[in-house]
């Protein structure tokens, strides 16, 4: 905003509504996968596969990775402005999961480990994706480490209903994943409820991507608006020094 010849910043505005943005993002994703998906508007697989949720290498997929990188490049910032070493783990951690969204690392990890060594610990009998077992508790343990830091370090009302949330979309997000793993279960499904198997696979695991997504936003919004606020606080200071 421009106010007497001079462009005016509002930092916390500026937060709110690249959260905003975010949310009506994700919105328009899922509409683009039904329209494309379930409805198959043009009838090809290739533009199928183009709004895909539910699949890697897809608009969804890059968004997603792009919004994780965004939350450690915040979490960079508030380091750079706080210097607490946990911004920093914020930082890395999410910067793992923009790496691990684009190119698909804990699966693969889980594969290569589970071939060569078949007889871990738990993995023979276990029902669903090999990863759950062996990457899946160190990423729930570091996930639980940011939501503890920004629990205690922004101690509101608001900030710890945020964490909250975003905790409870990944840990729900994550039980349809190991219900997606156990082999027939969804075509069970389709079949006791009469439809396709398309139906019920795709839509819980649109629904498992879209969960993902809004925990993230949910774990990023405290972060981005602590930044805003803080930036706020920085250029009224320095104005009042100068």
């Amino acid at each position: 905003m421009e106010t007497g010849g001079t462009l005016t910043l509002d930092p916390p505005r500026l937060a709110r509504r690249a959260l905003i943005a975010v949310l009506f993002i994700q919105l328009a994703l899922m509409v683009g996968d039904l329209v494309f998906n379930y409805w198959d508007a043009l009838g090809h697989i290739s533009i199928r596969r183009i709004f895909n949720v539910a699949r890697e290498q897809s608009l969804p997929t890059w968004f997603a990775s792009l919004q994780a990188g965004l939350v450690a490049a915040t979490a960079w910032l508030l380091w750079r402005m706080e210097r607490s070493g946990g911004w920093l783990f914020a930082a890395g951690f999410f910067l793992y999961v923009s790496i691990d969204d684009a190119s698909e690392v804990h699966e693969r990890v889980a594969t290569a480990l589970s071939e060569s060594y078949p007889t871990l610990p738990f993995l023979s009998d276990y029902p669903s994706f090999s990863w759950h077992i062996l990457v899946a508790p160190v990423l729930a343990a570091g996930l639980l480490a940011v939501g503890v830091f920004l629990w205690f370090r922004i101690p509101t009302g608001r900030t710890r209903l945020l964490v909250f949330a975003g905790l409870a979309a990944f840990a729900v997000s994550q039980s349809l994943d190991v219900l997606e793993g156990v082999d027939g279960l969804f075509e069970g499904w389709a079949s006791d409820l009469g439809v396709a198997e398309y139906t019920v696979g795709h839509g819980l695991r649109a629904v498992e991507e879209l969960l993902e997504m809004l925990g993230t936003t949910a774990i990023w919004a405290p972060m981005l608006l602590r930044l805003g606020d803080t930036i706020e606080i920085d250029i009224g200071t320095r104005a009042e020094v100068g």
